[in-house]
């Protein structure tokens, strides 16, 4: 009778490693097709990642084959409902809004209407297959930039920006708000002591 109830977990046990062994390789090989622009394949994939994320698309590839080697090693699904994971979306996505200023300069001097050019321009990038053209913060940090900036303005999104970037360091620090004031104060007063 214990083994007939221990099959089952065996074996649910082995499709869970079974799961993320493959997993773990299709990501890191799709992550490495990207990375390494091979063939048509490996460079629309890479060209995919830069439409979404901008000039950031070789850190998230790069997180990509990390996470890829984590499913391989550990077998288990990434930690994402962390505060840290959270602190970290938090920063990337700020530095996805700051880095989607040198777009929103470039298309300002062409037409008022900066949405819609921008997405007809990440089209035709897609289009011609060109890998070094201009992407800012991509689709992702170009819907949140276009939010704040109708909403508040360019000196909107930067206050918003670098408040996100301070609750994630925050939050990936453990630290509460109040401490990490009081942290980047002693830091201040340390660098600009010469201590």
């Amino acid at each position: 009778m214990p083994k007939v109830k221990k099959e089952p977990y065996e074996n649910s046990k082995k499709k869970n490693l079974f799961f993320y062994e493959i997993l773990g390789i299709v990501l890191a090989v799709l992550s490495f097709f990207a990375v390494a622009k091979l063939g048509s394949f490996g460079l629309y994939l890479f060209l995919i990642v830069k439409l979404l994320f901008g000039d950031w698309a070789f850190l998230f590839i790069i997180i990509g084959i990390l996470a890829g080697c984590y499913f391989l090693m550990v077998h288990d699904h990434l930690p994402i409902s962390s505060l840290r994971v959270l602190g970290i979306f938090l920063i990337f996505t700020s530095l996805l809004i700051l880095s989607h200023f040198s777009m929103h300069n470039y298309i300002k001097e062409y037409s008022n209407d900066y949405f819609s050019l921008t997405v007809s321009l990440y089209i035709d990038y897609f289009k011609s297959a060109n890998s070094d053209a201009i992407t800012g913060g991509g689709i992702i940090g170009m819907l949140f930039f276009y939010l704040f900036y109708y909403l508040l303005s360019i000196p909107g999104v930067v206050i918003i920006s670098v408040i996100l970037i301070i609750l994630g360091i925050s939050f990936v620090s453990r630290k509460t708000l109040n401490e990490f004031v009081k942290l980047l104060i002693k830091i201040f007063k340390t660098i600009f002591r010469g201590e």
